[in-house]
């Protein structure tokens, strides 16, 4: 068994496909078939069923899947470190993020670790947590900080890492503001900006407004980026369901949430990381000082 192989199985896994799998790694569809030939025959079983739309995996290729994640994922891990090591780089951390969270909390964690280690680099993605996860499991992220997953994943690991709070943000001007309580026509009134339909926060709010009797919402935009969410609240006077810590009560006068606990969601967000693989000291180390302004934040801090 060759990690090339591993490589060619977990690409047709991803994409379903032997001709878009071999686009993704750069072969012919031919030779990536013969490939998986040759894995299929050193194994004794057959890895997918092939399909009019594609392939689907056998109950042997789910089984070879986390562990084919896993191997691959600590190669990727040991030919980055190496590959910095050779270039004279130490220390650099790839990690994955939504928006709300990274443009707060990040940039206070690599502050504090550039005081006493100012030679980690850091890269950041950012993007839907179904395509973080694909990079995690490759080995090209070494953790996420995503919302808590409700489905499990024996390849991957996830740590509680702090609470965040989200609410409804208006305007500080509208007349909704200091009520204790809304009904389904005034909640149906509101104009809104939303998450893209994949984000955990709109399918939680959707299920919000539902049990409030609100089926459809006047959707203005949808967006992921919270500064656009933010300045479309501020402009047109729609409302937005946000996450608390991105508010800045200096900057942010102008706005206000409602303070109402049935449309209030304490979402939690979760580090996940490869179950399989340590993380290196430097990914630790900042995974630790995200820790710490967690819990600084739970204490009255930061949030």
């Amino acid at each position: 068994m060759e990690l090339r192989q591993l490589r060619h199985f977990l690409a047709i896994a991803t994409h379903g496909s032997l001709g878009r799998a071999a686009e993704a790694v750069a072969i012919s569809e031919p030779g990536l078939s013969k490939s998986l030939a040759k894995l299929e025959a050193q194994l004794g079983v057959r890895l997918f069923e092939r399909e009019t739309r594609g392939v689907s995996l056998t109950i042997y290729g789910q089984s070879l899947l986390p562990r084919a994640e896993a191997i691959v994922g600590e190669v990727a891990t040991i030919e980055r470190e190496i590959e910095e090591v050779r270039g004279g780089r130490r220390g650099t951390v790839r990690i994955g993020m939504r928006p709300s969270f990274g443009a707060v909390f990040l940039p206070h964690a690599l502050a504090e670790i550039m005081k006493f280690r100012p030679d980690v680099r850091t890269v950041l993605r950012e993007g839907s947590i179904t395509a973080m996860l694909g990079e995690l499991k490759r080995g090209d992220l070494d953790f996420i900080v995503v919302t808590e997953m409700q489905e499990s994943d024996d390849a991957l690991l996830q740590e509680y890492l702090r609470d965040s709070p989200v609410k409804i943000l208006v305007r500080s001007d509208n007349p909704l503001v200091g009520k204790s309580s809304l009904t389904p026509g005034e909640l149906a009134g509101l104009q809104w900006t939303m998450p893209l339909p994949t984000d955990p926060i709109r399918r939680t709010f959707y299920d919000i407004l539902a049990r409030h009797g609100v089926d459809t919402v006047q959707l203005l935009m949808e967006t992921n980026s919270p500064l656009v969410m933010k300045n479309l609240v501020r402009e047109i006077g729609c409302a937005a369901f946000f996450p608390v810590h991105m508010y800045n009560a200096a900057q942010d006068s102008d706005l206000a949430f409602l303070e109402i606990p049935s449309l209030f969601w304490n979402r939690r967000l979760n580090v996940v990381r490869r179950r399989f693989t340590e993380l290196t000291p430097s990914a630790e180390l900042l995974l630790r000082e995200l820790r710490d302004i967690g819990l600084s934040s739970e204490g009255g801090g930061r949030a």
